[in-house]
């Protein structure tokens, strides 16, 4: 939970150093700074470096999304189909393409801004939910004995 804590806080702090840069310098992000202050080089990497973090980001959404779906897939009722391994794939790329790959496709940034909310509404609720079961399951080290709180 600390952790997640120092998180936020370097992320808020981030974020308000680059409003900060954006109102002193007029630039709107950092592949513009990048270019601006080292060269066309560093623009080109900070592209890179941006998409890589988002194709990782996606590919964290993807596996969380199938964590999430296999309590779901190993009920009595479920089709034999949908369970082991292969189930899980072929539910987690259905649901990748029926509801995030759509998300991508939007030509306008505006037309995603109730999805954005959404998303953040549903980012703070897995974090609010990590912190919880983080908080309950950690170790409990008393008397110089570990144990896991039941």
């Amino acid at each position: 939970a600390i952790i997640l804590l120092i998180c936020l806080v370097t992320a808020v702090y981030a974020i308000w150093l680059q409003v900060v840069v954006q109102e002193m310098t007029g630039f709107k992000g950092y592949q513009q700074l990048s270019k601006h202050l080292i060269g066309l080089w560093a623009e080109k990497l900070m592209g890179w470096i941006i998409l890589v973090l988002c194709w990782g980001v996606m590919i964290v959404y993807v596996v969380a999304i199938g964590n999430l779906l296999e309590p779901f897939l190993e009920v009595d009722g479920a089709p034999e189909l949908f369970r082991g391994d292969w189930g899980r794939r072929m539910v987690t790329t259905v649901y990748w393409a029926a509801l995030m790959l759509p998300l991508c496709l939007p030509t306008k940034i505006n037309s995603l801004r109730h999805a954005s909310l959404a998303g953040l509404a549903a980012t703070g609720l897995l974090t609010i939910v990590l912190m919880a079961y983080a908080a309950n399951t950690s170790e409990v080290i008393s008397d110089g004995k570990r144990s896991v709180p039941s």
